[in-house]
């Protein structure tokens, strides 16, 4: 038996065509499973770094939906700091000049019941801008808080 076995690990070639069909079988065998040995590693080394790049996507997916939700919240925080609040603003000013022109009266009364609604909406904007804004410089909020108190 052992010079059997051993005569299917050393066989030269010119004895491979007068050797027993079960030696090469067995050699076939051999072969085939050292082979499927090494690709059961690689496929379970690949598995892995698959597995862990797949970790790595999703946490850096999470990252970008959090960057782009943040940029989307400055981007509205400067659009209504811009445009919305400061148009509201004047509008308040231009009613408060007309309110001064016109008198005492029924008018101006109404003209400031609508300016004092006009206030809460500027302070409710001024609020949601600086609470999707995480980063705003308390010094600028107190300001823009009493410019709106002031109008």
């Amino acid at each position: 038996m052992r010079r059997a076995l051993y005569s299917v690990v050393t066989m030269r070639p010119q004895e491979r065509h007068h050797s027993a069909p079960g030696a090469m079988v067995a050699r076939r065998v051999v072969l085939w499973t050292a082979l499927s040995v090494l690709i059961a590693v690689a496929a379970h080394g690949l598995r892995d770094r698959i597995r862990g790049s797949l970790v790595a996507n999703a946490a850096l997916q999470a990252k970008v939906r959090e960057l782009s939700v943040a940029r989307e919240r400055d981007r509205i925080a400067t659009d209504l700091r811009e445009s919305v609040v400061r148009k509201i603003f004047d509008a308040g000013l231009d009613l408060h000049s007309t309110a001064a022109m016109i008198g005492e009266g029924p008018a101006q009364t109404r003209l400031m019941h609508g300016l004092a609604e006009l206030e809460g909406v500027i302070r409710t904007l001024r609020e949601s801008v600086f609470d999707l804004d995480p980063d705003a410089d308390p010094a600028s909020v107190a300001s823009e808080k009493s410019k709106s108190d002031g109008l």
